[in-house]
């Protein structure tokens, strides 16, 4: 590469961001989780302290909440009140085409460029699994930026604290730096149990005691050490099953990800005597996570891309490279050239960057949230904000956090993405209500709800409006907002 030219991840993360930009933005808005966070964070800023308990729903009001990504909330609210919900699209487009640059320079270590090229892209292919607006892709960052780290080791390890400290006011993924470092300790000091004990003890010293200050660091934030249970109420009960991220994989549909757990135990197999001790414990680990939840699945297939690469690099030396040393470490590199490699790529780039209406970048709002098409929630916005029904609302899940952010004074809501703080009554109520006749009348009674927004064409609008006893006031081709009739002129019940 040219010295007047960035390095060939420099040009990959651009490659990303274009790419991203012009095929999978609209995913990021996959649900309605980033508009609540949103108006979390807009009331911080509008009111100068955090909120600490709820009173955006009028089915857990005042019930204490905790927001553990208030950090994330603030930013979030920060780039849209400057510059929109493109902005905040081009934000975590940024964020995720630095998570793979440092992929890019954390994997080139233990491989050639090559590989890993090939790896990295496998990994991004896999990454929308989870991709969206929201404040978990500071944990693919600060994963990351955590790898580099303990793989740097030295006195690089020192920065872990501080990375724990910011990591921890973002997202409740913090909890994975902890274990990173628990799991570089332990594979270390397995792969040294033939040393005596004071020798692994004196060897494990600085990663020990950075460890301690990073669980300590952990406490740097509003809630204190309570934060370290907060990772752990969200994938419990009944939110992981009816939470879709939180669910386990199903293999059949993602097909694919089945092909790539076989192809990794037979990588494992092939090169069992290169594997060492932290890896095997990295891949137990993730494994482990990704099998249970969905969400896990992203974060599983870019921690393991680095020692999949190594393992690739060196199981299929004689096909891809002769192994030679740098002059400065160990680094392996390509005896062959990688400017063609190199060449292709920048090539891409500019024919991305060419074919995209950057002007679009600027001023042209999703056209789709959530799945749905954004005019249809615009019309839907436009009638609530005109002629808001009286009394407790009923409504979609995905749409509370939406209706909180669109209208200003925001409805009461049902329930909104915040699963952790409604808890597991008010979300099984939730569900019995969308999808249970015989129950269903018994709970929106027990809720006072007078009105209720929801899919049209659901079981649930159907059935309410065969009762006779609601009647619709608003459809479009996706929205349906009913309201009772047995209603005085009061809004009371007849």
């Amino acid at each position: 590469m040219s010295k007047y030219l960035p390095d060939f991840a420099g040009i990959f993360c651009l490659a990303i961001f274009l790419i991203t930009i012009s095929t999978i933005s609209e995913g990021l808005f996959s649900d309605g989780d980033p508009f609540w966070h949103i108006k979390a964070g807009s009331v911080m800023l509008e009111q100068g302290h955090l909120i600490g308990s709820d009173f955006f729903s009028h089915t857990a009001s005042g019930t204490p909440w905790t927001a553990h990504e208030w950090l994330s909330e603030i930013i979030m609210a920060s780039i849209n009140n400057i510059a929109g919900l493109e902005g905040l699209l081009c934000f975590f487009l940024l964020i995720v085409a630095l998570s793979f640059w440092l992929l890019y320079k954390i994997t080139e270590k233990g491989a050639n460029q090559w590989v890993t090229f090939g790896c990295v892209v496998l990994a991004l292919i896999f990454s929308p699994i989870h991709m969206a607006a929201r404040p978990h892709m500071f944990t693919w960052l600060f994963m990351l930026i955590t790898l580099a780290i303990l793989i740097s080791g030295g006195k690089s390890l020192y920065w872990l604290p501080a990375v724990t400290m910011v990591w921890a006011n973002l997202h409740g993924g913090f909890i994975l730096g902890i274990v990173l470092q628990i799991i570089f300790i332990t594979g270390d000091a397995i792969e040294n149990r033939l040393g005596s004990l004071r020798e692994i003890l004196q060897k494990q010293k600085v990663p020990g005691l950075v460890l301690l200050l990073s669980v300590f660091a952990i406490g740097f934030n509003p809630f204190g050490f309570e934060l370290l249970l907060f990772p752990f109420q969200v994938s419990k009960g009944v939110f992981s099953v009816m939470i879709n991220e939180w669910k386990a994989p199903n293999l059949q549909e993602l097909w694919y990800f089945r092909f790539y757990l076989v192809a990794l135990v037979m990588l494992i197999s092939f090169a069992k005597s290169t594997v060492t001790w932290t890896e095997r414990l990295l891949i137990i680990f993730f494994l482990n996570a990704a099998l249970t939840h969905i969400r896990h699945m992203s974060l599983m297939i870019m921690a393991l891309t680095p020692f999949i690469a190594r393992m690739i690099n060196i199981h299929f030396d004689t096909w891809f490279q002769r192994r030679v040393k740098a002059s400065e470490g160990d680094q392996i590199q390509m005896s062959s050239k990688t400017g063609p490699l190199a060449t292709a790529l920048i090539a891409l780039t500019l024919i991305i960057s060419a074919s995209i209406d950057h002007r679009s970048l600027i001023f042209m709002t999703p056209k789709k949230i959530f799945g749905v098409e954004a005019e249809q929630l615009n019309q839907l916005v436009g009638y609530l904000d005109k002629n808001l029904p009286t009394g407790n609302m009923y409504n979609e899940y995905v749409l509370g956090g939406y209706l909180l952010y669109a209208l200003t004074p925001p409805p009461k809501v049902f329930i909104d993405g915040r699963a952790d703080m409604y808890g597991e009554q008010i979300f099984s109520d939730y569900h019995t209500i969308k999808s249970s006749n015989s129950k269903r009348g018994e709970l929106l009674e027990q809720y006072d709800v007078n009105w209720v927004v929801f899919e049209k064409s659901s079981e649930l609008i159907e059935d309410l409006k065969k009762t006779g006893q609601w009647q619709s006031t608003f459809t479009n081709d996706h929205y349906a907002v009913l309201t009772r009739t047995d209603l005085d002129l009061n809004n009371k019940r007849r």
